[in-house]
C-alpha cells in the first residue's frame, strides 16, 4: 500500500460538519438558534409576536457571524467585527493635539 503525503491547508478552516461547515460556524448558529428560541419563548407572552421579530433576529445575526464572509478584507464577518472592536478600544495618540 503506498502512502501519499496530502498538503495542509492552512488558509481555511476544516469543515468537519459534512463537508460543508466548521465547527465555529456551527456554533455561531447553534447559539443564534438557541438565543432566539429561549428570546421567542420569554417575549411572546408579555409583548406578542414582538417575541417572534426578537428570535428571528437572534437567528438572523447568528448565522451571518457564521457564515458571511468580507471579500474585500477577506475575512469572516466575525473576525471584522472584533478587529473593528479592538481598534475602538485601543487607546491612540494623539501627538499634536486633535
Amino acid at each position: 500500500m503506498r502512502l501519499y503525503r496530502v498538503p495542509v491547508i492552512l488558509t481555511e478552516e476544516a469543515k468537519v460538519i459534512g463537508g460543508k461547515v466548521s465547527l465555529r460556524q456551527a456554533a455561531y448558529i447553534g447559539l443564534g438558534l438557541f438565543s432566539g428560541i429561549a428570546l421567542m419563548q420569554a417575549l411572546t407572552p408579555r409583548v406578542g409576536e414582538v417575541g417572534y421579530v426578537v428570535g428571528a433576529a437572534c437567528l438572523a445575526s447568528g448565522c451571518a457571524l457564521g457564515l458571511v464572509r468580507l471579500r474585500k478584507y477577506d475575512l469572516d464577518l466575525d473576525y471584522y467585527l472584533l478587529l473593528r472592536l479592538r481598534h475602538k478600544m485601543m487607546a491612540k495618540e494623539h501627538p499634536y493635539g486633535g
